[in-house]
């Protein structure tokens, strides 16, 4: 629907199992990489979408994948990134 809203959130990364192999002979298959919001109202987060890359520096090797991300709300409230 093209709506932005700004709220600060959680986000829950799965692993990108086949990016992991080509780096890694051996590694935990359910690895999560977990970023969270900043707490100070003086610190601007990146938007969070379904697919882009950029938000975090951990995801630019693409182990972790944006697409498989779980994304909460500070209430705890699981967002739906469509």
């Amino acid at each position: 629907n093209g709506a932005a809203y700004d709220y600060k959130a959680w986000a829950v990364y799965g692993v990108n199992k086949s990016a992991a192999r080509a780096e890694y002979k051996k590694f935990n298959e359910r690895i999560k990489l977990v970023s969270m919001p900043a707490f100070n109202e003086l610190i601007h987060g990146r938007a969070i979408e379904k697919g882009k890359g950029g938000m975090n520096p951990m995801l630019t090797n693409n182990i972790f994948s944006s697409r498989k991300a779980e994304v909460y709300s500070l209430l705890g409230q699981r967002i739906d990134l469509g």
